[in-house]
């Protein structure tokens, strides 16, 4: 039996909906090579469409504090009758119980929410490799480095990726003049609106070599941040 996968079948699958049959289908589409840019696609349309809910670790943890500590306090488990302890101990056990199975899935969420939110394309050495955001822009990503883009596309007011080694970027301008960030681990950042430039970002130094357009530098000197403007041929 051959089904056709659409768009709708997909949505289905990503909310829970789809059958057991779809399930499996889908499945074994998406791991065709041709079927998964499409499958992406869809991915980034469902979580603009359904933005999902994102662990707040620090809130978390002053709820959990917060019904610990009522539990501690309450006055009328110091007067209950003796025969009652064991229920009184079974419930204390059930709720920490369930209030260690919720840290866990809040824990779990903050180790693993850049795996999950975050796509990391990889070079090795003499290898490279060209990448086409989700934005049209243009990333030639060269030996041995590494780029982090977010899964689902960019947000609505800045498009940010981080970037470790050396890359050449051709930026695609948009009609709202949405900033386009390249963040490096030497703390240098690279804020632009539509231009080609390369940016070099190694252990010992971080450079950018500026094509076309005019970007801006963003770093860090002692304790004050600092800026600066860069004009074609300017290093």
């Amino acid at each position: 039996m051959n089904i056709e996968i659409t768009k709708e079948i997909i949505f289905n699958y990503l909310s829970g909906r789809a059958s057991a049959l779809q399930k499996q289908m889908i499945d074994d589409w998406v791991k065709k090579p041709e079927n998964e840019e499409l499958f992406y696609k869809w991915l980034v349309e469902y979580e603009y469409q359904n933005p999902q809910y994102s662990a707040n670790i620090t809130a978390g943890l002053e709820r959990f504090t917060q019904l610990a500590n009522q539990v501690d306090e309450n006055p009328d488990w110091s007067i209950l009758s003796e025969p009652e302890e064991t229920e009184i101990n079974y419930f204390s056990w059930r709720w920490w119980a369930i209030a260690a199975s919720i840290m866990g899935v809040l824990v779990t969420g903050w180790l693993y929410q850049d795996t999950l939110l975050y796509r990391t394309h990889r070079t090795d050495f003499g290898e490279t490799q060209t990448i086409t955001l989700s934005d049209g822009t243009q990333v030639t990503l060269n030996a041995n480095s590494s780029l982090e883009v977010p899964r689902f596309g960019f947000g609505q007011k800045t498009r940010q990726v981080k970037l470790t080694g050396e890359a050449n970027f051709s930026v695609t301008h948009t009609i709202d003049n949405q900033r386009f960030v390249v963040k490096t681990e030497k703390g240098v950042d690279v804020v632009v609106l539509g231009t080609e430039f390369s940016v070099y970002a190694r252990r010992k130094e971080a450079k950018v070599v500026l094509n076309k357009g005019k970007v801006q530098l963003r770093y860090q000197e002692g304790k004050a941040q600092k800026e600066l403007m860069m004009k074609p041929g300017e290093l």
